[in-house]
């Protein structure tokens, strides 16, 4: 029976130990492979920590090169994030991210562009 205890207590303290690790290092994981390996949905996830911590500058650079990286949902978030920021011109730049992730086969952007129309 003690053996099979400190095998299941090792068990436990390897998974809490993952745990804390990917909480601490979640953002930094996504960036690193978002910037080094071009990951579009790593960028879109970091994309959304940001824009969850309302940095909006930041969340949309995440954003923009999730979409350059060819990856739908990232367009899409981009162009909600481009119509929540209400800059001029935004809804041409917003109906252009639009089209982009509906080409990237995002449905729910195709949806919403064939209501526009």
């Amino acid at each position: 029976m003690n053996k099979y205890f400190s095998r299941f207590l090792m068990v436990v303290i390897f998974f809490m130990i993952l745990c804390v690790n990917y909480l601490v290092f979640k953002e930094s994981l996504h960036l690193w492979f978002c910037e080094n390996e071009n990951n579009g949905a790593s960028c879109s996830i970091s994309g959304m920590i940001h824009e969850e911590n309302k940095e909006f500058e930041r969340a949309e650079k995440y954003y923009k090169l999730s979409c350059d990286n060819k990856y739908g949902i990232g367009c899409y978030k981009l162009s909600k994030l481009v119509i929540f920021r209400n800059r001029a011109g935004s809804k041409n730049d917003a109906n252009r991210y639009l089209k982009k992730a509906c080409s990237l086969e995002h449905v729910l952007s195709c949806q919403i562009l064939s209501g526009i129309k």
